[in-house]
């Protein structure tokens, strides 16, 4: 395992695609139960950051903090702050309660309020492309509830394929250059690759509480 990563905020973020939807009869129009999405992403300064902390219960029923993983890319200026638009892409699983959230230190957030899955409106958009939810040839495993961030090169833009299992169907919104979920996620993926076919990183989180993060081996801790 990396080192843990003494982040300031986390860039998260969630971009407008077409889904991969499997609803029941009755399902709100647009409500998707499982939401597959393969994106190509700009990256700026040729560099991803990836995020992500194991979840951390308060008690029995509920969680202080969900399980969380993210991909983002410097801003121009330096490192990401939160929820700037330099995210591509956030997960996180199990059920919020009202002061449930996410992220590193200072920059923790509600989840309610930001979204239990994200993607990048400005950054991202949807491509016909086959990424495989894989972490062969990467480095990594499950991360603690402090987290770790981990550097990576990247090319000047990369393919992101994220999917996310949720409890029942789900309404994705557009809101603040990203399209959202609000509701609980059972188990959710993302993995990130090169054009050419290049494994790069690739972090799960479940219900459970576990996040784990792969990079491939020339990333460096943040």
């Amino acid at each position: 395992m990396r080192l843990l990563a003494p982040v300031v905020g986390v860039a998260l973020v969630m971009a407008a695609a077409a889904l991969a939807v499997q609803a029941p009869a009755g399902a709100q129009p647009n409500a998707a139960k499982i939401v597959d999405r393969t994106l190509l992403c700009s990256t700026q300064r040729q560099k991803i950051e990836v995020w992500g902390h194991a979840g951390l219960r308060e008690g029995r029923s509920r969680w202080n903090k969900l399980p969380f993983a993210t991909i983002v890319t410097p801003t121009l200026g330096g490192k990401a702050t939160a929820f700037d638009p330099s995210g591509l892409v956030w997960i996180t699983a199990a059920r919020p309660s009202l002061p449930t959230t996410f992220g590193f230190d200072r920059s923790r957030t509600p989840v309610l309020g930001q979204g239990t899955l994200a993607v990048s409106q400005k950054l991202c958009r949807p491509v016909k492309a086959e990424v495989a939810l894989s972490s062969a040839g990467l480095d990594g495993g499950a991360t603690s509830p402090l987290g770790e961030g981990i550097d990576c090169a990247t090319p000047g833009r990369v393919l992101v394929r994220v999917r996310a299992t949720f409890e029942s169907p789900a309404r994705l919104r557009q809101r603040d250059g990203y399209t959202r979920a609000t509701a609980p996620i059972v188990e959710a993926a993302v993995v990130v690759r090169s054009e050419a076919g290049k494994s790069i990183a690739y972090a799960t989180v479940a219900a459970t509480g576990k996040t784990r993060l792969f990079t491939a081996r020339n990333c460096v801790p943040d």
